[in-house]
């Protein structure tokens, strides 16, 4: 089986290789799905501002903002994610990596419920799911594992086997542009 690093190379160049007019209608779509799937909108969001090829989230969190739905994403402090707030993209600031993230001043006590959309490179149908290979998500995890956890893809970064370690975390779903799937 190929390493993680062999893997994370070859998930990049797939997803760079997706046309940009496929992306936009992907991330469209995928916005479209991930509303639908998220029935209840008092329920916080915590979720990422995508980068480079990724899935851009953007259409999805302005649906959600719209909608009053409480949106989060992280900020990074020593090594770790912390939710933050956002009220509009316009309040985001550059952070680590070449992220962009919510200002400092805008922390509030972790929500007791919320839905978790994660990032990834890939992620099998079993869960096991491919970062960036920072852990930052998998560290989250580890203190917030009772959170409902979705990783965000497209139907191409699907895959059937994924390398694991102790420290890797699961997630429960799947939303690509095109579908669900829970995992078992």
């Amino acid at each position: 089986m190929p390493t993680k690093a062999q893997l994370r190379q070859h998930f990049r160049a797939l997803r760079a290789a997706i046309p940009k007019a496929k992306r936009t209608a992907a991330s469209l779509a995928l916005a479209d799905r991930v509303l639908a799937e998220l029935a209840d909108p008092a329920i916080p969001v915590f979720l990422y501002l995508a980068t480079k090829h990724e899935l851009d989230t953007r259409p999805l969190i302005q649906r959600l903002l719209a909608r009053q739905t409480p949106v989060l994403l992280p900020r990074i402090e020593a090594d770790q994610l912390i939710p933050a707030p956002l009220t509009t993209l316009d309040q985001l600031e550059p952070g680590p990596h070449n992220t962009l993230q919510p200002p400092p001043t805008s922390h509030i006590p972790h929500p007791t419920t919320y839905h978790l959309l994660l990032p990834a490179l890939a992620v099998t149908r079993a869960g096991d799911r491919l970062g960036q290979g920072g852990g930052y998500y998998d560290r989250y995890l580890t203190v917030h594992p009772d959170q409902s956890t979705t990783a965000l893809v497209y139907d191409e970064q699907v895959t059937d086997h994924l390398p694991t370690e102790p420290h890797d975390q699961r997630v429960q779903r799947i939303i690509t542009p095109t579908r669900t799937l829970s995992c078992v």
